[in-house]
């Protein structure tokens, strides 16, 4: 499921990726651009509502992600293990970590030692993960997870105005009923 808004190259690209997929797979595209009142919650809740039911895994990206052309193979390998419900990896291009990303997390409050994990400021600092690591939340950009389980879970659409933190929501939550992990042989751009 991609949402996009107005931003016709960014998604070309991120279609292109998908496209090279060696796995059999079904997109959603869902437009804001079109729509009267659109937002990210909105969009994302529409195109789960045109997910097939005999879907095993859905993966949302955002309309700028771009894929290897394995990583579909990949998500489905590492979701053999029953307990996984949610899933991510690195995302490159994420500024390198060092001492003044943890100094300035730690000083602003959104610092975690542990990747994608919940701090008390308004934003995380996303730490790459060099192992398979179970985490709090799974990033909007790209995140994977067991249809079984998040079939009946919307996105909350109070955060339809920004946007801000909706993937932390959404992935919170769903992570209550399994494992959220975060796999390094994930990287996607």
């Amino acid at each position: 499921i991609i949402v996009t808004k107005d931003r016709p190259a960014e998604l070309e690209r991120c279609l292109q990726s998908i496209r090279q997929q060696t796995e059999p797979h079904h997109c959603i595209v869902v437009d804001g651009s079109t729509m009267a009142k659109s937002g990210i919650t909105i969009q994302r809740n529409i195109g789960r509502a045109q997910v097939p039911n005999d879907t095993d895994i859905v993966v949302y990206c955002d309309d700028d992600t771009v894929l290897p052309p394995d990583i579909f193979s990949k998500v489905k390998e590492i979701f053999t293990n029953t307990n996984i419900v949610g899933l991510t990896g690195n995302m490159a291009g994420e500024p390198k970590f060092g001492i003044f990303k943890k100094l300035l997390g730690t000083v602003t409050g959104t610092y975690t030692s542990q990747p994608y994990g919940v701090s008390f400021g308004l934003f995380n600092i996303i730490n790459p993960v060099t192992q398979p690591t179970s985490v709090q939340w799974l990033p909007g950009a790209f995140m994977c997870y067991r249809w079984s389980v998040v079939r009946d879970i919307a996105f909350d659409e109070w955060f339809t105005a920004y946007g801000l933190a909706e993937d932390l929501d959404f992935s919170y939550r769903v992570g209550k009923l399994g494992k959220l992990v975060a796999d390094p042989r994930l990287q996607v751009e």
